[in-house]
């Protein structure tokens, strides 16, 4: 689990385009800079991810994932997907949409993320995101990934 959450630090930093350090997953994991430089030992051990020189501070060293840790985030993500998926399989569209609203907005305290989901002026809550005309539904498949596994707005990391 310590291995993930180090994976997914390096995946959002390079997702954001922001080069990530230490201090970048000491943050994530809330954990002190020496704990979350033990978890990088261990993810870099593993094979997950490679240290390089940094680009922004040369004080610094910039933590890039490896194609095995691409593949490992990848994975958890679609682990994560299917198990929420399956536990709202049966619910209705609309009362999934309702969820993911309240999860944006509740996400939004912690991340100061822009809110999403937002009612659109003819009222479908998902603004036609998914592709779908604007008076269909949107479907489980489609607003589950967009809803609970977004990646976080780019922000800048203090240095």
């Amino acid at each position: 689990m310590s291995s993930l959450l180090v994976v997914e630090a390096c995946a959002r930093g390079a997702h954001a385009g922001r080069e990530v350090a230490i201090g970048d997953v000491a943050r994530m994991a809330d954990v002190t800079p020496s704990t979350a430089s033990r978890l990088v030992d261990r993810a870099e051990s593993k094979g997950l991810l490679i240290r390089a020189p940094s680009s922004v501070d040369a004080r610094r060293t910039a933590l890039h994932l490896t194609p095995e840790g691409a593949a490992l985030q990848a994975r958890s993500t679609r682990a994560r997907v299917a198990w929420l998926s399956d536990r709202l399989a049966e619910w209705q569209a609309d009362d999934v949409a309702a969820l993911g609203t309240l999860l944006h907005r509740f996400a939004d305290t912690f991340f100061d993320l822009p809110p999403a989901f937002e009612p659109s002026p003819d009222g479908v809550t998902d603004g036609g995101q998914d592709g779908r005309p604007d008076d269909q539904p949107p479907a489980h498949d489609s607003v589950i990934p967009a809803m609970a596994f977004r990646e976080p707005s780019p922000r800048p990391m203090p240095g």
